[in-house]
């Protein structure tokens, strides 16, 4: 912005600059602006210098509501996960191997408290102080996180936030209507509470795993299975080339558990070990009870069979599912059992002696 000074020729002094004297200079300001002036000096450049301090004045009033804004600005909350391990859960330590008696007399669960730790980057220009974090997973609820310290963590440095949280390795989230999961069903989600270099308390949403499989496959993958196989055996029939797989399952769980011989894994018998198995109809296991599962076999592949039955080698047989979901449901979460349905008596009377010993069966 300009400032316009307005001077004065006064053409009664032939020519030069000067002052007017002090009556007229009253006469002509007095009918302009009813003031007289203190000193002889043209009221002119004095209002014009007053004018230029307000512009002076309200030229620093706006840079300082531009510096407020901008400090604003730079106040924004702006975090990323750490590049290392940015979400860890503490290591499930289950008793999930032993002898069907132990694993019987161990009280079986599908909730875990497990401790979880946060890390996060401060990415913005200025200082910020992490106050807390909301951490959500369709595998736990709402659980509270806190830093490590209070203390404003600086640009690029670090914030760790740890908790612990009560993990449900139940069912999986069920989609409304039949329709595809959302996002928001299955990821992993923090909400971060920050104050910021301008003293506001900011929250940010981050999504720390797009598919929970952290959870996943560190607690609900690694916990003991509900139902147990208790007993094996196996009977040859009167058929030439056919036996009979007879399997025990105990149900640990407090909830009726549905056994299934799915026929893909059938297939996977015949095409990849030479046996051909007669899929029964699902079974129910009550509470805390067992049941029995007959499977005839019948050989169909010498050469296969022999290589299995030599190898000790099991297909996944049995699929585990809650029996309180429908059969099918895309939310029941299932366990699968390998078993070994290679009966080597049966199998070298109808191939031929093997050439090495099997596992005598």
């Amino acid at each position: 912005m300009g400032l316009e000074i307005e001077l004065e020729y006064d053409d009664d002094h032939e020519g030069v600059w000067a002052a007017a004297d002090e009556a007229e200079l009253t006469e002509r300001t007095g009918r302009r602006w009813g003031l007289r002036p203190r000193s002889g000096a043209p009221l002119l450049l004095q209002l014009g210098v007053a004018l230029a301090a307000v512009v002076l004045g309200a030229s620093s009033a706006a840079g300082f509501v531009a510096g407020r804004t901008a400090q604003h600005d730079r106040g924004l909350a702006l975090l990323h996960l750490a590049a290392i391990s940015p979400f860890t859960i503490d290591p499930l330590d289950v008793q999930t191997s032993g002898d069907a008696e132990q694993l019987l007399a161990t009280p079986w669960t599908d909730t875990y408290r497990r401790g979880v730790t946060l890390t996060v980057v401060n990415d913005s220009p200025d200082p910020v102080t992490v106050l807390g974090a909301t951490l959500a997973a369709p595998e736990f609820a709402a659980t509270a996180l806190s830093p490590r310290g209070v203390a404003a963590i600086r640009p690029g440095d670090t914030s760790v936030l740890r908790g612990s949280a009560t993990i449900v390795c139940g069912d999986f989230p069920a989609a409304p209507n039949g329709s595809d999961l959302s996002p928001a069903q299955l990821a992993t989600t923090a909400q971060l509470r920050v104050r910021t270099a301008d003293g506001l308390v900011r929250t940010e949403r981050l999504l720390v795993d797009r598919y929970s499989d952290i959870v996943e496959q560190t607690i609900c993958q690694k916990a003991p299975s509900p139902e147990l196989v208790t007993a094996t055996t196996y009977a040859s029939t009167a058929t030439r080339g056919s036996y009979t797989v007879t399997i025990t399952v105990a149900d640990r769980a407090p909830f009726p558990l549905r056994v299934a011989v799915p026929a893909a894994e059938a297939d996977e018998w015949a095409s990849g070990g030479g046996l051909v198995v007669q899929v029964p109809a699902p079974v129910t296991i009550p509470p805390h009870g067992s049941v029995t599962v007959r499977l005839p076999v019948s050989i169909v592949g010498c050469m296969l069979a022999t290589e299995v039955a030599q190898g000790n080698f099991g297909f996944p047989t049995l699929a585990v599912t809650d029996a309180r979901d429908d059969p099918g449901s895309p939310k029941s979460r299932e366990t699968q059992d390998s078993l070994f349905l290679t009966y080597d008596v049966a199998i070298s009377r109808y191939c031929g002696p093997f050439q090495q010993s099997g596992a005598g069966r």
